[in-house]
């Protein structure tokens, strides 16, 4: 690359530093790099909570790696490209430029990135990697971020980042289903199911046939959604059959993958598998006669409680939550009090920031974007 030219007053940026500077791309798993003395072993690692490491190589075919630093890099008119490696102004701040490479994403997995030091500064760096995807290429589908990153000398060090898909592009998941596995009901009566969905959920896509089936599916229901349609209510209206299972009864509950959000996006409860994935779970529950009794009750909005579960009301005929203290969030997410419906914590990206430009702050107490 050229030599870098004169630095400004306000900052010193270093000669040459990008004139040696190399990054190697390797498949997952690959040992065979030769060792490099005084580089940074990139690895890229989603958070599992959120997404799985295949779900997050699939969502991607490119990754774009910046370096850049609060001291500064390049003044401006370094500007130069080797390779797939550039300085450039990446940042919109013309006062001075970063370092970047794209590579591809290999076979569907991701890489392992080493970058070797060269003429780089001995200086804090901070190292975002960008995931895109061919078909949407000016839209950032996962992101990582690490900030205050030294080479050590003589090192080969590895650098771990957290690298999740952002929520917008993550799949409606299924979070929680109340009565929940191994309740106990004293009036040994069920007459509702309520799952909590990850994102606001299609009326339409639930309710069409097999979609959204609790117990035996034959048996006569209503479907409905709460207003911040995070929240489907099941009710029966006549007594299902359950299951038999040792000491209680079992009730299974399933989401197909047919199943979309208001976004037109369907279902996938399990993201380390290739395809959406439906929900299917069976619930264990007991009460003092084995069996429940069901005398069907309606939810509708003149009942403050009616077929509903504990801690939740009957509000335009569904079963609305009364606070977050009645949702189970699945790990990974947090339950947002304004939508009473759980949302990705914004925490679990490590240095990166994933909250939308309408609300672009990451509450370091809840995990909400605000």
């Amino acid at each position: 690359m050229n030599a870098i030219r004169t630095p400004s007053r306000s900052r010193r940026y270093p000669r040459g530093a990008a004139c040696v500077l190399a990054l190697l791309l390797a498949s997952c798993g690959d040992d065979g790099a030769e060792p490099v003395k005084t580089a940074l072993d990139i690895s890229l690692v989603p958070d599992i909570n959120v997404n799985a490491v295949g779900e997050v190589a699939r969502a991607i075919d490119t990754i774009v790696l910046t370096l850049d630093s609060q001291a500064g890099l390049y003044p401006p008119g370094s500007e130069s490209k080797q390779g797939n490696v550039e300085i450039k102004d990446a940042d919109g701040d013309p006062a001075d430029l970063e370092l970047v490479a794209t590579f591809p994403v290999p076979a569907g997995r991701l890489p392992l990135v080493r970058l070797e030091r060269g003429g780089l500064p001995d200086r804090a760096l901070t190292i975002s990697v960008t995931g895109i995807k061919a078909d949407k290429p000016a839209t950032t589908v996962a992101l990582g971020r690490v900030e205050g990153v030294r080479f050590e000398p003589d090192q080969a060090l590895a650098l771990p980042i957290v690298f999740n898909i952002l929520p917008q592009h993550l799949p409606p998941r299924v979070m929680n289903v109340m009565p929940a596995d191994g309740t106990i009901l004293p009036q040994c009566e069920l007459s509702a199911m309520v799952v909590t969905f990850s994102k606001p959920m299609s009326l339409a896509s639930l309710q069409a046939e097999g979609s959204f089936t609790v117990a035996s599916p034959q048996t006569a229901h209503v479907i409905a959604l709460d207003p911040t349609k995070y929240n489907a209510t099941y009710s029966f209206l006549a007594k299902p059959e359950f299951e038999d299972l040792e000491g209680g009864f079992g009730v299974r509950v399933v989401v197909s993958s047919a199943v979309t959000s208001l976004g037109g996006v369907n279902l996938d409860q399990v993201g380390a598998e290739p395809g959406n994935q439906p929900f299917d779970r069976l619930l264990s529950m007991t009460c003092p006669e084995q069996q429940p009794t069901l005398t069907p009750i309606p939810c509708v909005e003149s009942q403050a409680q009616g077929s509903c579960p504990d801690g939740f009301s009957c509000q335009t005929g569904a079963c609305v939550p009364g606070s977050c203290a009645s949702i189970v969030c699945a790990p990974g997410y947090v339950c947002d009090p304004a939508l009473l419906g759980c949302e990705v914590d914004c925490r679990a990206y490590g240095g990166a920031n994933p909250c939308p430009q309408e609300r672009p702050g990451c509450e370091p107490s809840t995990g909400l974007c605000r």
